[in-house]
């Protein structure tokens, strides 16, 4: 690695990620790090004003932890606090993220002139490699309840590989309460499990009633399938201070600077509380956290801010507490021998609705920006677009679930795709492709959009056949529609169709690259008026997620 020298002729250092991959990688990426590259799931984090207002204070109240020194930021985000760092002025900022964030970071960065300062890198923290060792390790790690996500295993292991030995750790020190609570929540979980319970015993009714098979034996493990669910697993809450009956007790102190991972993969205590309400119910136990800024022993902070997750009347967390309270619809597995894919022309108010959805969300963005700026001097004007895009993507290129009425169908519905389930290969069904044509059975009309639905036969085989060829349609229906419903690919605007016209559609559907349960659509559509005369064609993307 080249040594760093003053001058035009200095040899830059960089950093740079080895390009191995861990075990599971793909597997961790899609259960965890996907969340984090949505731009509105940064926005929530950075709209946590207790949140933001605890890293500012404690890097600008605490410059002489950043002036002239190298800093790493793990899981950089947005890239906020890499920015705050380079303004306290850091001499070298190295920003990592695991995510596509890290484009969208790098272009802030560069937006608030800070790319000469500031590195940003995008790979795991196990993965990179930086070419010296850093002054500062910063990171906003801390998951639901502190040590819900594990990703402060990935800080240790920042700080094991490239913390000086006198470095600094940004959280310094973390603490886990625990205290006993009063909640409604409880009475309405228990209620909702007896009430799963009451439907389950109607379903099995129902079931050996039309379908003659009893299935009372799987009774017990689906209840405590739904006690689980119901009784025995925390759930997020935002308690309010009267919430808490006793003496809030620490269940675990962390010292960021010299815990292991062994030391945080279980956390066991023997605590007491006092009871300070009189006369009240125990109704269960809440969980928080808090973090503090103290530098370490050779140079402290020269003011210790915390951050809390504590119960508030005010000033409340995206994190809130987790409680501990006291205390499926079964899918039918059939062997179908046919199934088939159908699209047909709708029209329906959603269209508007999403529209409106996508104009509020830019409205409020423009007025997290005005608030960021305002707040922490930073400027993140540069994400309106790749927010806007995105959010174009979520509101006006998903598809929806919708369950339609029949009369939303504007046009004749047309097969996509046919499928024989004893012959198909799976290449065959990597890719959906068509060209189908539908008539308007509407007069004067909206076409909002395209409605997709399927249909399953159980006939048999050609030795063999059905004796009854029975089929199962998800079509939008009056009375009998299913938990599929159907899936809606809106336009944006809409047009104007006439009974008699047709419109011709081109439909090509794939699976993402990135995640192969997800579907990728374009979808093409001309209006062939009664006329004659053909309107220009119209080319739509739309994402099935």
């Amino acid at each position: 690695m080249g040594s760093t020298a003053n001058g035009a002729a200095a040899e830059r250092r960089t950093a740079t990620s080895n390009g191995r991959s861990p075990v599971d990688k793909e597997v961790d990426f899609a259960n965890y790090f996907c969340t984090y590259a949505f731009l509105h799931h940064q926005k929530e984090m950075l709209s946590d004003r207790v949140r933001m207002d605890a890293y500012y204070n404690s890097v600008f109240q605490n410059k002489h932890h950043f002036i002239g020194k190298t800093v790493l930021d793990v899981g950089t985000g947005s890239g906020i606090l890499a920015i705050w760092c380079a303004q306290a002025g850091a001499k070298k900022v190295y920003a990592v993220e695991a995510t596509k964030m890290a484009i969208h970071a790098r272009e802030l960065v560069k937006s608030n002139n800070l790319h000469d300062v500031i590195e940003v890198i995008e790979g795991s923290i196990e993965d990179i490699t930086l070419p010296e060792k850093v002054d500062v390790i910063i990171s906003e790690w801390m998951g639901y309840f502190l040590l819900r996500e594990s990703m402060f295993d990935s800080v240790i292991c920042a700080r094991d590989r490239w913390l000086k030995s006198n470095g600094i750790m940004y959280p310094s020190h973390a603490r886990m309460w625990l205290a006993p609570i009063r909640s409604g929540l409880a009475d309405h979980k228990m209620s909702d499990y007896e009430g799963s319970m009451d439907d389950w015993h109607g379903f099995l009714k129902e079931t050996e009633a039309y379908y003659g098979v009893n299935m009372s034996v799987l009774t017990k493990p689906f209840s405590e399938e739904q006690k689980k669910y119901y009784l025995e697993t925390s759930v997020w809450n935002s308690l309010h201070p009267n919430q808490v009956v006793g003496t809030p007790a620490i269940l675990k102190e962390i010292d960021c600077l010299k815990v292991t991972v062994e030391e945080i993969l279980k956390v066991e205590a023997n605590i007491s509380s006092l009871v300070t309400k009189e006369d009240t119910r125990l109704c269960g136990f809440g969980g928080w956290f808090d973090v503090h800024f103290k530098g370490n022993e050779e140079n402290p902070a020269e003011s210790d801010v915390e951050l809390t997750t504590a119960p508030s009347q005010d000033d409340g967390t995206h994190w809130g507490q987790q409680v501990d309270f006291f205390s499926f619809v079964v899918f039918f597995v059939g062997y179908p021998s046919h199934a088939r894919m159908w699209l047909a022309p709708i029209r329906s108010g959603l269209a508007d609705h999403k529209m409106s959805d996508y104009e509020g969300s830019m409205d409020d963005w423009h007025g997290f920006l005005k608030e960021t700026e305002a707040y922490y001097g930073v400027n993140m004007s540069v994400l309106t677009k790749p927010f806007s895009e995105e959010q174009k993507k979520y509101y006006l290129e998903t598809s929806v679930w919708n369950s339609l009425h029949p009369n939303q169908v504007v046009g004749t519905p047309a097969i996509l795709k046919e499928i024989d389930c004893l012959k198909v290969t799976v290449e065959e069904i990597l890719k959906v492709e068509a060209n189908i044509s539908s008539l308007v059975t509407k007069e004067d009309t909206r076409l909002c959009g395209f409605g997709g639905w399927f249909d399953v036969h159980f006939k048999g085989n050609e030795e063999n056949p059905a004796e009854s060829d029975v089929e199962l349609t998800t079509a939008p229906s009056q009375d009998d529609g299913t938990h599929w419903g159907q899936q809606v690919f809106l336009l944006h605007p809409h047009a104007r169709v006439n009974e008699g016209e047709e419109i011709f559609v081109n439909f090509s559907m794939t699976r993402a690259e990135d995640n192969h349960r997800l579907m990728k659509v374009d979808l093409g559509y001309s209006i062939k008026q009664s006329s004659g005369k053909m309107l220009p064609r119209v080319e739509k993307k739309f994402f099935i997620e």
